[in-house]
């Protein structure tokens, strides 16, 4: 067992389980375990895939366009 210490709230910390946690928590899921997943959420019927939104370049595109049919609208209505 590790070394433990009390922190400032006199709470017991160990030290090399905070490690071995964080180890596990960073190695990748292995591919066994992803399909599994997949599998269970399109059974579910659970969307796990990300929506891809539009990037800026869109949006400003969207936007320009917007203002320019707006633009034209106004135009045309003075006389």
């Amino acid at each position: 067992m590790g070394q433990q210490i009390r922190s400032a709230r006199g709470e017991l910390i160990d030290f090399e389980m905070l490690a071995i946690k964080q180890q596990l928590a960073a190695a990748p899921v292995p591919k066994a375990v992803e399909q599994r997943k997949r599998a269970i959420d399109a059974k579910d019927g659970v969307r796990s895939a990300k929506v891809e939104e539009p990037e800026a370049d869109e949006f400003l595109a969207m936007s320009h366009e917007a203002a320019e049919t707006s633009g034209r609208a106004k135009q045309t209505s003075k006389k």
